[in-house]
């Protein structure tokens, strides 16, 4: 009887219903040149640390350009572009109608893999911010084998200057062409939380332990 409702209670915990995996995604840098005369970040000065960091769910996204890539809908309250730790703004708030901020893995042919961050889910167009008219600009391409899939829980790790050809990070002003605010593109990692086992199955399965000792005694 034990081992029996010991395999109950393992089957129950593997049934639990797979939920979707909240993950974090941080980019690290340096300014190398700013324009910008709009406060608040006409203060910013070349050598500022920047961090950019936001979250997306693994759950919330859309494929596209020939299944080549594959874009994760940002959550824009989770959205914050900080230069050392002293400004710090997010995105345009409300985001504009019909447009979505989103994080795109592209997993090409080999020595094609890459990321970028736009409102397209297949350009690197950017993403508007709080302080208008800037946009956010970020594109990272390597010159190898990056991604096993277009899954970005399988892209999790530490990106940086290694196998990285070509990157635009930067702040622009009404068109790409436009930078306003250069930025040395450093790190980004892509990690998820540990997610602890719903309460509720752990409920169930001290339930079951009872009814195991309790089945003893008598």
């Amino acid at each position: 009887m034990r081992f029996a409702a010991a395999i109950l209670l393992l089957a129950v915990l593997a049934v639990a219903p797979a939920q979707a995996a909240i993950v974090n995604v941080t980019v690290t840098g340096q300014v190398v040149f700013n324009e910008i005369d709009q406060a608040p970040l006409n203060g910013v000065l070349p050598g500022a640390d920047v961090v950019v960091s936001f979250q997306v769910s693994s759950d919330d996204y859309v494929d596209g350009m020939l299944g080549f890539t594959r874009s994760y809908a940002i959550n824009p309250s989770s959205f914050t572009l900080t230069f050392d730790s002293l400004v710090q703004i997010g995105l345009q708030d409300p985001f504009p109608d019909g447009r979505t901020p989103y994080f795109t893995l592209f997993d090409g042919f080999a020595g094609a893999d890459g990321f970028f961050i736009a409102t397209s889910s297949v350009l690197p167009n950017g993403v508007p911010l709080s302080t208008q008219p800037y946009d956010f600009n970020l594109d990272l391409q390597y010159g190898e084998d990056k991604l096993d899939s277009l899954d970005i829980l399988s892209a999790q790790g530490v990106y940086d200057l290694d196998g990285l050809t070509s990157y635009s990070f930067d702040l622009w002003s009404l068109t790409p062409g436009d930078v306003v605010m250069g930025i040395e593109f450093g790190q980004m990692i892509i990690s998820t939380p540990s997610v602890p086992v719903p309460a509720a199955f752990w409920l169930m399965g001290s339930a079951l332990i009872g009814l195991i000792g309790l089945r003893r005694r008598r």
